[in-house]
């Protein structure tokens, strides 16, 4: 509806960090959702540095842990965005917009999405 393009890692590149980051290049990818762990291994990748496509980043499915907010706008200006929902659905039904002065040990869920209480 707006132009943009789906693009999944193949089959295993999930386990893989130099190719998500190869794949975030190569296909100029500008919002990318993973889980914490998952961001955790990839901000370890040396190539991450340089995805400057990335406009916005949602992490998800399991508690996102301050010292991995931390490694994550010390290396990269891009908003960050906590979300939380029924893992089984892949539903987000709250959000939070991660700050420069997160305090807690693992980031708040947040508040309910729009339109929704």
């Amino acid at each position: 509806m707006v132009g943009a393009k789906l693009v999944m890692a193949k089959p295993g590149g999930h386990q893989d960090p130099a190719y998500l980051v190869q794949t975030i290049q190569r296909e100029n990818v500008t919002l990318l959702q993973l889980v914490p762990s998952l961001l955790e291994i990839i901000l370890g990748e040396p190539g991450f540095s340089q995805c400057s496509s990335l406009r916005l980043v949602f992490s998800g499915g399991e508690a996102l842990k301050k010292r991995i907010w931390h490694e994550f706008k010390e290396s990269s200006a891009i908003p960050l965005i906590n979300l939380y929902g029924p893992a089984e659905t892949a539903i987000d039904v709250a959000s939070h917009d991660c700050r420069e002065n997160e305090n807690a040990e693992i980031i708040p869920i947040g508040e309910p999405v729009k339109n929704t209480r």
